[in-house]
Order: structure tokens, then sequence, then C-alpha cells
């Protein structure tokens, strides 16, 4: 495939910005069992712009990070997102691999209507494996555990893991304001091509480990993706992107729950305070706020 290549570890990346390299790109992906999905853009949300997607098949056919350049096809108006991106984003036999979509799904939703489907987030797999009494939503142990874990300031969500995979690529040095700008830079290309490569290898370590995706974990990755996009208004505050996992997404029709006084969820009981007025997330942004103030 005629493509700008880079080399990153041992994928080759196909940079995709015109409707014939998308054709084909799109071809090659619709028989892949397993993808690895990510998406960049400045602001990724409903509100922002998103401007490039990196998708790549997990199977042994083709090892190829494609970068669609989701900015430059819009600009030579092919359709490309409303037909071809469809067509494997809404597939339901092909597994999205990902790592905290949220952003991504909603962006994806909101500005181009396309509801992503069948998919395996590794940051909640992850989460459950670390702490595997949360699937009892009823224990004390898990309140005291995330009590502990805002206490000591464990970042359960967010880059650290995947940073910890290869320590001489710095996750926080984004280029979140450049992606926008075409041509895109070779540090641009090589950061969104190491995102899939790491999810890759989170989720050869998965296999590895002999894990067996359940229906349970499909959904609870399925309600994880789209609780940004569930949200009536987006304020991108450090109360809605803080690092504390949401464990309302862990519900099921046999958790008991009720509704927390201010954010108004369906929480599991065991994730309220003692006094039962408001949930452990709220109490943090509570406590967020005490400390911005002192």
């Amino acid at each position: 495939m005629a493509a700008t290549q880079f080399t990153s570890n041992n994928r080759r990346i196909a940079l995709i910005d015109t409707t014939e390299k998308a054709r084909e790109a799109i071809k090659r992906l619709l028989i892949a069992r397993n993808v690895a999905l990510d998406c960049e853009g400045n602001n990724l949300s409903r509100n922002g712009a998103l401007t490039l997607l990196q998708i790549c098949s997990l199977d042994e056919t083709d090892s190829t990070i494609y970068l669609f350049d989701v900015l430059t096809l819009e600009q030579q108006e092919n359709g490309f997102l409303r037909s071809g991106m469809r067509a494997i984003l809404e597939n339901t036999r092909i597994l999205k691999i990902v790592y905290d979509f949220r952003s991504d799904y909603e962006a994806l939703y909101w500005q181009h209507n396309i509801d992503t489907k069948t998919i395996l987030d590794l940051q909640v797999h992850k989460f459950l494996q670390k702490t595997p009494h949360l699937r009892d939503m009823e224990s004390d142990q898990m309140r005291t555990w995330f009590i502990e874990c805002v206490n000591g300031g464990k970042r359960t969500c967010g880059p650290l893991f995947l940073a910890s995979l290869n320590p001489n690529r710095r996750h926080d040095d984004n280029p979140d304001k450049t992606w926008t700008i075409r041509p895109l830079d070779k540090v641009n290309i090589l950061y969104a091509a190491g995102d899939i490569e790491d999810i890759a290898e989170l989720y050869n370590q998965y296999r590895s480990a002999d894990s067996k995706y359940d229906r349970a974990l499909l959904q609870y990755s399925g309600k994880y993706a789209r609780m940004f996009k569930s949200l009536e208004r987006r304020s991108n505050s450090q109360w809605e992107c803080n690092n504390i996992f949401p464990l309302h997404v862990l519900m099921n029709q046999s958790t008991t729950s009720r509704e927390c006084r201010m954010c108004h969820l369906q929480v599991p009981v065991a994730a309220f305070m003692p006094t039962k007025k408001r949930c452990l997330r709220c109490w943090f942004k509570h406590r967020l706020s005490s400390l911005r103030t002192h």
C-alpha cells in the first residue's frame, strides 16, 4: 500500500490521507477479528476536534498501524467516516481493544454519528484484575480500598500504567495543541502509533494470562466508553476527568444501588460514604475543592 511510512518498533505505520488509501485500508481491516483503536485531537470531546483515528489489526494477518487523517479526509468530502469507518466501528463481529475510550467514543458519536460497538477496555479489565473483590459490590473491603485509593492518590485511570510499559516514552508529552496542523509532524505520528503499540502490548499480556473476556466485561467496557457521551453537558473539569474509577459502570441487575444526592447517579451501596448522603466520587470532588481553597 503506497503511503507515508515510519518505523515504530516492529510495526509499519501507514498514513491514510486520500480516499484511495482509505478504501484499501478499510478493506484490509474489515477481515480482522480484533483491532486496537484510539483517536487523537484537540480537546477530544463532542466540543473539540477529532483529527486522527489510529487502528491496527491484532491478528497475525496484518500488523500495520493505520493512521486515518480525519481532518484531511473530511476536506476531500468523500464521506469517509460515515461509510467506511462506520462499517468497522459499528461491526459487532470485530472486537475493538481500547484503553479509556470515553472521550474518543464521545467525539465519534456526537461529531460523526458513529456508535462504536463491541468494545473491550483494557483499563476496565486491569482495574478488575487488580481489585477482584470489586466483583462483590456489597463488600466493605471495596469501600476501604476506594478510600485508600483516593487518599493515596493512586492513578487507577490515566496514562501512568501505559507509561510503565515503555519507560523511554513520555506519555505526558502529548502534543495536544498540534493535532490540527498539517502536514502531521513526525513526532505526532510516532506518538499516535505509540498509543496503539501500548494497547497491543497490554492486549498481549491480557491474552498470555489466559484471560477470557465475558459478557460482563464487555458490558462494563461499553458503559465506561459511553460515560461522557451520556452526559447532558461536558465541563471537562477535574470532577469529570479525575483519576478515580467510576464504580457505577460496574453495576449489574443484581447490584444493590441507591441514588447519590449530589450527582443523582445510581451508585452501588458500598460506594457511599458512611453518612450515606454522597457517593465516594462526590466526596472526592468536595475534597478537591477544599484543597484548591487552601
